[in-house]
């Protein structure tokens, strides 16, 4: 089924993120088809055929969608100086985010993108949606209220502990 064309333009359809599973190189191949899907999560550039991880439309809106996708970023595309404004290197923060069971993450943000950018990009990351994680900065639970506000603002930078929790409703 992996293989199949129809099967997985379907799936992907349904839910982008099952582009991870497609292994049908003519469709990860697809340059229409993917860049519908890096508009959904530039992420989902991780998953593209590598002809087109270099395709400099495909690339930018990975990377406009998502700056993290900088990583996935072809190699031919690296020196070209409209894709290098999004290295983490130049444009970002590295933040590091660990779950209770001491699972680790790594994000870059800019300092100016406000917290919810944060939570939504994590969230995108961890597969979840709905604002299920909460995030605690120093002990200290980050509040809906604040979300609105910058990483700079939120004093939240490189050196601030971050930890994830998911937010749990009902019994």
């Amino acid at each position: 089924m992996r293989e199949d064309e129809e099967i997985c333009r379907v799936a992907v359809k349904c839910d982008p993120r099952a582009i991870q599973f497609v292994s049908n190189q003519d469709l990860l191949n697809d340059r229409r088809f993917i860049l519908e899907i890096v508009r959904h999560s530039g992420l989902l550039l991780e998953f593209v055929g590598e002809s087109l991880k270099n395709d400099r439309e495909i690339v930018l809106t990975a990377l406009n969608q998502d700056p993290n996708a900088f990583r996935f970023v072809g190699e031919d595309l690296l020196k070209n100086e409209e894709i290098s404004k999004f290295s983490p290197q130049v444009s970002s923060i590295e933040l590091t985010i660990e779950s209770l069971i001491r699972k680790k993450m790594k994000v870059y943000m800019n300092p100016n993108d406000t917290f919810e950018m944060f939570i939504n990009r994590l969230e995108d990351r961890l597969c979840v949606t709905d604002q299920n994680v909460v995030i605690a900065n120093k002990s200290k639970l980050i509040p809906l209220s604040e979300y609105a506000k910058t990483l700079k603002e939120l004093e939240i930078d490189s050196n601030s502990k971050l930890v994830y929790l998911y937010r749990f409703y009902g019994g």
